[in-house]
C-alpha cells in the first residue's frame, strides 16, 4: 500500500514500524546483520517523517528510538563507534524532547536511558570518566523519578545504573 501512496504519513508510518518489528525479530534470533538491515529502514523512514513536520514531539521520538535501536545492534556487533554516535544522536533528541516537556515523566525515563547507554558503551571503550559522568547522569534522573512516581520499573533501572556506577575502578 505505501508503494502507491508514499505521501501517506500513516502508512509511511506503518512501513516503518514493521521494519523495526522485523529488526527487533532479527535480534532477537541473533542475526545482527539482518536486524541492522531492517533498523537502518526504520531510521531512514522515521528521518523522511520527522524531516516533513519537525514540530512533531512524537515524530522526534520515533527518530530516537530508531537511533536507539541502531546503536544498539551496533554496541552489540562491538561497533563501538558507530555505536556511540547513535547513541549521541538518541541523547541529543531525547534532551531537545526534555526541554520542550520537562513535566513529561516518560521523556524523563528516556533521557535517563540515553543517558545509560551512553555510559554503557563508554564503559565498553574504557574511558571511565565520560561513562561515570553518563551513569550519573541517569542515576540522577532514575532516583528523581523514582521518587515521584514509585514505578517499580524504575527502581529496578535505578538499582542498574548503580550497580554498573559501583563495578567501576577508582
Amino acid at each position: 500500500m505505501y508503494r502507491s501512496n508514499p505521501a501517506s504519513e500513516s502508512l509511511k508510518n506503518g512501513l516503518a514500524n514493521s521494519y523495526s518489528k522485523l529488526g527487533g525479530i532479527y535480534e532477537a534470533q541473533g542475526q545482527l546483520a539482518e536486524a541492522l538491515k531492517y533498523y537502518q529502514n526504520y531510521n531512514h523512514l522515521k528521518d523522511e517523517l520527522y524531516r516533513s513536520n519537525p514540530a512533531s514531539e512524537s515524530l522526534k521520538n520515533g527518530l530516537a528510538v530508531s537511533y536507539s535501536k541502531l546503536g544498539g545492534i551496533y554496541q552489540a556487533q562491538w561497533n563501538l563507534d558507530d555505536a556511540l554516535k547513535y547513541y549521541q544522536d538518541y541523547n541529543q533528541l531525547r534532551e531537545e524532547l526534555c526541554r520542550s516537556n520537562p513535566q513529561s515523566y516518560m521523556l524523563a525515563d528516556g533521557l535517563a536511558i540515553s543517558y545509560y547507554k551512553l555510559g554503557k558503551v563508554y564503559v565498553e571503550m574504557e574511558n571511565l570518566p565520560e561513562a561515570r559522568g553518563f551513569l550519573a547522569k541517569a542515576r540522577d534522573i532514575f532516583g528523581q523519578l523514582y521518587d515521584q512516581v514509585r514505578i517499580p520499573d524504575l527502581k529496578r533501572k535505578l538499582e542498574t545504573v548503580e550497580k554498573v556506577l559501583q563495578s567501576l575502578p577508582q
